[in-house]
């Protein structure tokens, strides 16, 4: 059967049967051991190999969504692969996850872990220059007027994590935290109080 052959890392034949087999079971032993095996460093990858790999992400990624199957281990392959693909060499991959993102985010009732999906968002995807763009204007309309308070809340403390991974975003970040700050919800001005915070502790502030 295909969970008794081995698992090749320079052969990609057998990573979806494997996949299918392990998504909705108990043994996912080769699923994430793929993930946590693989390495992206050991050569270039050419423009189909590239597009190969990240098929299998965003299809995962896909599946982790929407699926009805309940799996911690998706989340986890799926959260593993992509960053070792994305965090590389590869940076420009991103570009194409932020688009399953945003249709996540139009409809947030089918995501079940939107604060994981956001943190994976804003930490893996944001270092390259036009995906950190794309996900400050993402966040954008969740910490607007017309989201509900633990919704912008919820943005606003994502803010060290995307200065973190791309600190050109810094400027953008320091003029919507100063509408939070003097904000008269009590909760809106202890989330950008913290955040002041945790920017300090990474070092990040800048006059």
């Amino acid at each position: 059967s295909a969970m008794s052959t081995p698992l090749s890392k320079s052969s990609g034949r057998h990573i979806f049967d494997i996949f299918n087999q392990s998504i909705c079971h108990d043994d996912s032993k080769q699923l994430l051991s793929f993930a946590e095996t693989i390495s992206f460093d050991e050569r270039d990858l050419s423009i189909l190999e590239q597009c190969e790999y990240l098929l299998l992400g965003l299809s995962t990624l896909s599946l982790m969504i929407y699926s009805e199957c309940d799996s911690d281990r998706l989340s986890t392959f799926t959260y593993t692969y992509l960053t070792k693909l994305v965090n590389t060499r590869y940076r420009h991959l991103g570009r194409r996850i932020i688009p399953i993102v945003i249709a996540t985010l139009q409809n947030v009732k089918v995501c079940k872990d939107l604060m994981q999906l956001l943190e994976f968002t804003c930490v893996v995807l944001s270092g390259d220059p036009s995906c950190g763009h794309a996900v400050f204007t993402l966040l954008a309309p969740m910490s607007s007027q017309d989201s509900p308070r633990k919704v912008r809340c919820m943005a606003v403390r994502l803010y060290p994590l995307l200065c973190k991974s791309n600190k050109r975003l810094y400027p953008r970040i320091c003029v919507s935290l100063a509408e939070f700050a003097t904000h008269p919800t009590a909760q809106l001005r202890i989330a950008a109080a913290a955040t002041i915070c945790e920017l300090a502790k990474f070092d990040l502030i800048r006059d």
